[in-house]
């Protein structure tokens, strides 16, 4: 692990996907905004000790960024971004997660290390093996919400992805890598 220590952070602007010595523009945000929206810590800037966002990967599109679970298996997508949430076999390997704030018009859901499927909508893959067990998705409409069925892990307990606000599967976008 790597800890980065910058001193008088809070009075600098962060800019991502951009380049401000060629004349690019990115994104700009504030020491706060930069903590919750780039770096995906919910609770913002910690008063003391360190914590863990989950993993981020700043990309060369400006208007995108990559969101993975954080360590309770959430994610929240971002508005007005365009979010390419990823999932990889390691990050289901168990228990329950969930993708809140997602926009149909504007977010991707992209599956790393797939070894089967194929399909282009979160629908197309209902029923195909992309970790090793078939996946089942269903809209449950006690809680408004689109419920991605992984299979079960070693312990035999289910493995799953709740996509909350999200009542049709074919409006998800997806990319199998």
């Amino acid at each position: 692990m790597r800890v980065l220590t910058v001193l008088g952070a809070d009075n600098f602007t962060f800019m991502t996907g951009g380049n401000p010595l060629t004349g690019q523009s990115g994104s700009s945000y504030s020491q706060n905004s930069f903590v919750t929206d780039v770096l995906n810590i919910s609770s913002g800037i910690p008063s003391s000790g360190m914590v863990n966002g989950g993993n981020v990967t700043i990309n060369d599109d400006s208007n995108s960024k990559i969101l993975t679970p954080d360590s309770s298996g959430n994610i929240t997508a971002s508005d007005g971004v365009k979010d390419i949430i990823t999932l990889s076999k390691s990050d289901i390997s168990s228990g329950a997660y969930s993708i809140n704030n997602f926009n149909t018009s504007e977010d991707t859901l992209k599956f790393t290390g797939v070894t089967g499927g194929s399909g282009n909508t979160l629908n197309e893959l209902d029923g195909d093996n992309l970790y090793g067990e078939a996946i089942s998705v269903q809209y449950n409409p006690f809680q408004g919400s689109l419920l991605v069925n992984f299979g079960n892990d070693n312990q035999d307990n289910a493995v799953y992805l709740t996509i909350s606000g999200v009542s049709d599967a074919s409006e998800v976008a997806v990319i199998l890598a």
